[in-house]
């Protein structure tokens, strides 16, 4: 007989840790002027956020939005890249926080879904890498392009085989996840955005072998769902022109206007 969880689930979380950026955040909301609202741009999963919201409901009215690298449009869809590749990725910012986003939909947090389709609209190949350790004026670019920086994430991706959508091409190069997850804010006009509804649902768990067996969390939003059930989220879904976005963000990195070529 299986007799359940030892304690209620809704017990298992952690107690909400009070840390400094939860405190900082906090302070920061509760001193906005009236009528102005703050744009996050979030680099991980969302526990900072989400404690603060839980423990003051009433600062949602002062996020104008919540960007963030996750999502997808259904649970079958799969973040696979190579032909060799053992298993998908996870959703990694959304898997190691889900109570997280459930208080962004709960509280109706205008969330934007920047992440696997845009990723997917961008290589940064080794050629990149070079021309950019060569010719960036931005010493944290410089630092980040240097091959020891990289090359270990570079491997990883190389023993994947060949690219999935060029199943003939090598691949030889990586997505740069939350970099094109900021292309939102700093190139709206150059990225696809559809206006979708989330929900969280529990479907077979995609990265295991085992998958009949074990199940996981997955953030759906998917297509032509705006008028349906769920939280109304916005969701990039590609670059307006791929070539174009690509030289856009090269350039920027760069710190120069029209001077990378893909050519």
């Amino acid at each position: 007989i299986n007799t359940g969880e030892k304690v209620p689930t809704s017990r298992i979380r952690p107690v909400v840790e009070e840390s400094d950026a939860v405190i900082a955040l906090t302070d920061y909301l509760q001193h906005l002027p009236d009528g102005e609202m703050l744009t996050i741009l979030a680099v991980g999963p969302l526990t900072n956020i989400g404690t603060v919201l839980l423990r003051n409901p009433d600062l949602a009215s002062k996020i104008e939005e919540v960007v963030v690298c996750a999502g997808r449009s259904r649970p079958e869809e799969h973040f696979i890249v190579g032909t060799e590749q053992k298993a998908p990725f996870g959703d990694m910012n959304f898997d190691f926080d889900i109570t997280a986003f459930e208080i962004m939909l709960q509280l109706e947090i205008p969330l934007v879904l920047a992440g696997w389709q845009i990723s997917t609209a961008f290589w940064m190949e080794i050629e990149d890498l070079v021309y950019l350790q060569n010719n960036t004026r931005h010493n944290l670019v410089r630092y980040l392009v240097h091959p020891e920086n990289y090359s270990k994430w570079l491997e990883t991706w190389q023993s994947m085989g060949n690219r999935i959508d060029q199943p003939t091409q090598p691949i030889k190069g990586f997505h740069p996840f939350d970099l094109l997850t900021a292309s939102y804010l700093y190139y709206r006009e150059g990225v696809k955005v559809e206006q979708r509804r989330a929900k969280i649902l529990l479907h077979s768990d995609d990265t295991l072998p085992d998958k009949d067996n074990f199940f996981k969390y997955y953030l759906s939003a998917p297509e032509n769902s705006a008028n349906g059930s769920g939280t109304l989220v916005k969701f990039v879904t590609d670059a307006v022109d791929r070539e174009e976005y690509k030289r856009y963000i090269m350039n920027l990195l760069l710190a120069e206007s029209d001077q990378y070529s893909l050519t």
